[in-house]
C-alpha cells in the first residue's frame, strides 16, 4: 500500500518511507528513501 500525505508525525507507523521532493526551479523530482524512524532532515528523532 502507498500512503501519500505531507504530515511528518505519521511516518514512525510505517516501514518504509520514500520523501518526494519536487523543485519549482528547475521542474524536476527527487525520491529518497528514508528510515522511517529518521527525522525529515536526516537526524535520528
Amino acid at each position: 500500500m502507498i500512503l501519500i500525505t505531507h504530515i511528518d508525525t505519521v511516518r514512525e507507523g510505517f516501514d518504509r518511507v520514500v520523501r518526494v521532493e519536487f523543485d519549482v526551479e528547475t521542474g524536476t523530482a527527487r525520491a529518497r528513501d528514508e528510515e522511517p524512524s529518521m527525522s525529515p532532515d536526516g537526524l535520528a528523532a
